[in-house]
């Protein structure tokens, strides 16, 4: 596509007199299909973390057991996006897709029955996260290398601000009814509910037909499709990617800031429901003249989809409204600053209606985070070198997220989830100023790009 785009450019070059030509669309076949399965997956998602969430505090009352099964879902992130990136710059990322989500249908097709059999433990669940993340972690690699060539030129704020939406939606629409369901019919029908996504959401994937320009580079250079062996490949693309990620000081800059800004995140995240389980075992709900008592599921339903309509509205006016390319830097270092002092103050807030408020608001700008985050890389990196980039970038913001995980989850055993959360958040602001703002103008060419 990139080569027809070219020549059409040429040509109007070499002929003014011909008019231009028409504005590309986004809403193409492909984008509208891709868009509506993630979109289902999403849904499934959703009731998969929210019931494994709850069904493994509920069994352990531990905060490091639970964050033990948070890690063994990040786990498979170590190694997995390597071998992936190394896999998917040889071969097809759009097949890979649609089969991840069928084998996901299968997991938990099996989960299911084990539920419903009464069968399942904790150590049975480490199993299942384990294998489920592993595929979530190859599906992240395949789906982010992909998903660029979907978008038409000029499009890219749009797309990736469509693509931020999609969760938000997903979540606002299924984590208050996963939060009901959970308490009144427990996580057999939940489970059911996300085989059923998947299978929908990989049976509407096989009908994308976009070509993919490095499948088409390979074979004239049919040299980089060598077969090698697979602990020979990882060693080669992690050499590769790490070396690529050095040289490209922009790049750098944004993964190391990234490493740390998921190990404080995943802190918090790691305390949210142990804390508000131990804090709010009910609360009363007045509306009117009538009074409503929610369980602390339900109270971490809301704050949590609370989050996911900031994301949301987010979500809505980056479509609607372009950021100005010139100021991307400069918004992205506000919101750096911004979310991490929402986070720091979150758990000290003494009403879960505050709480709820604060997550609206971090959850517009982490849409924004991810905007410009997410955009900018991809469109900066080359489509040849695009899986192995991301794999690389997986692997060690991975790294930041299950350290903090680990360290939020054993800290939380002893001492007081806020004061956590809020260390972890001063370690944050070091890494916005000495790493982010240090390398401004490596990032700011990466940021401050017209897409």
């Amino acid at each position: 596509m990139q080569a027809v785009m070219a020549e059409n450019e040429n040509i109007q070059l070499d002929a003014p007199e011909t008019e231009p030509p028409a504005k590309l669309k986004l809403w193409t076949k492909d984008f509208s299909i891709i868009t509506i399965g993630s979109f289902i997956s999403m849904l499934g998602a959703c009731v998969v973390s929210y019931a494994f969430n709850f069904l493994v505090y509920d069994q352990t009352q531990s905060p490091f057991l639970y964050a033990l099964m948070m890690v063994a879902f990040m786990l498979p992130q170590l190694t997995a996006p390597i071998f992936a990136g190394a896999f998917f710059d040889r071969h097809s990322r759009r097949k890979a897709i649609y089969i991840l989500d069928y084998i996901s249908t299968a997991l938990f097709v099996a989960v299911t029955l084990i539920c419903h059999f009464g069968v399942f433990n904790y150590w049975l669940s480490l199993v299942i996260v384990l294998i489920f993340g592993t595929i979530n972690s190859v599906y992240m690699v395949a789906y982010d290398s992909f998903y660029p060539n979907l978008i038409s030129k000029g499009n890219y704020g749009k797309a990736y601000a469509i693509s931020s939406l999609l969760y938000p939606i997903a979540s606002t629409i299924m984590v208050p009814v996963a939060g009901w369901a959970y308490d009144s019919v427990g996580v057999v029908p939940l489970f059911a509910f996300s085989a059923v996504a998947f299978f929908i959401t990989a049976t509407f994937e096989t009908r994308v037909k976009t070509v993919e320009p490095h499948l088409l580079a390979l074979k004239e250079n049919p040299v980089e499709k060598q077969k090698v062996s697979p602990l020979k490949q990882f060693g080669t693309d992690l050499k590769f990617g790490v070396k690529y990620i050095k040289q490209e000081k922009g790049l750098m800059v944004i993964t190391l800031y990234f490493f740390f800004t998921m190990a404080a995140g995943a802190v918090l995240s790691t305390l949210y429901l142990p804390f508000l389980r131990t804090n709010f075992g009910t609360v009363d709900i007045h509306i009117g003249q009538k009074t409503f008592v929610w369980t602390s599921s339900l109270v971490y339903s809301l704050i949590m989809g609370s989050n996911t309509v900031g994301r949301l509205i987010g979500g809505v006016v980056h479509y609607v409204k372009k950021l100005n390319p010139k100021r991307k830097f400069t918004i992205a270092i506000t919101v750096y600053v911004t979310i991490g002092v929402l986070d720091a103050i979150v758990l000290f807030l003494p009403y879960w209606w505050l709480m709820a408020i604060v997550q609206v608001v971090s959850g517009m700008f982490a849409v924004t985070s991810f905007n410009i985050r997410i955009s900018g890389t991809q469109n900066y990196v080359d489509d040849s070198v695009r899986a192995r980039f991301n794999g690389t970038f997986y692997l060690i913001t991975t790294c930041g997220t299950m350290i903090g995980q680990l360290a939020g989850g054993a800290l939380g055993e002893t001492f007081d989830a806020r004061w956590i959360v809020l260390g972890a958040m001063a370690i944050n602001f070091i890494a916005i100023w000495a790493v982010m703002f240090a390398g401004r103008k490596h990032v700011k060419p990466i940021y401050n790009n017209e897409i």
